[in-house]
């Protein structure tokens, strides 16, 4: 049970951090249109 919680806490940082970085590029897309 501990295991499968450390497993979902990672996966869901990993998820967080994707989703900032989609936002961080999307952001970047933005600012480097004319």
């Amino acid at each position: 049970m501990c295991l499968a919680s450390e497993l979902f806490t990672r996966l869901s940082n990993c998820q967080s951090k994707a989703m900032q970085f989609l936002a961080l590029s999307e952001l970047i897309i933005k600012f480097g249109q004319p």
